[in-house]
């Protein structure tokens, strides 16, 4: 489906009279298409991941990445991809497309910023 009925979908760019944005899967964790509606096309459900919002890690099962549930910080921009950072997913089977594009937002750790460096670090989940 589009937009126009109803799709959940991440706003990736904006100009004056229309946006860019990626159609997101049920789960909201996967990008399905990129569509370009106008802004009267668009109903604003969350700001929640837009860039310096709070955050609070949540929810991760990696092993290695489980010291961070918990971790508080805010949303931050990539260096080269931008926001929102939409990675392949690897889907098991070597020769296949690479057809799925998982959603992933950058977080700047609050904690580890309190050094007070120009550059604190931060994390993709």
């Amino acid at each position: 489906g589009g937009v126009g009925n109803g799709s959940a979908a991440i706003v990736t760019e904006v100009s004056a009279s229309y946006c860019t944005v990626t159609v997101l899967d049920a789960a909201r964790s996967e990008g399905l298409a990129q569509l370009w509606p106008s802004l009267n096309q668009l109903q604003v459900e969350s700001r929640s991941w837009r860039v310096g919002a709070p955050v609070v890690i949540s929810g991760l099962k990696n092993r290695k990445l489980l010291h961070l549930n918990g971790a508080r910080g805010v949303v931050g921009r990539h260096p080269r991809e931008g926001h929102p950072v939409f990675v392949a997913a690897k889907n098991g089977k070597e020769g296949e497309p690479q057809s799925k594009c998982q959603l992933r937002l950058v977080v700047v750790l609050d904690e580890l910023a309190k050094g007070g460096k120009p550059n604190p670090p931060s994390v993709l989940v």
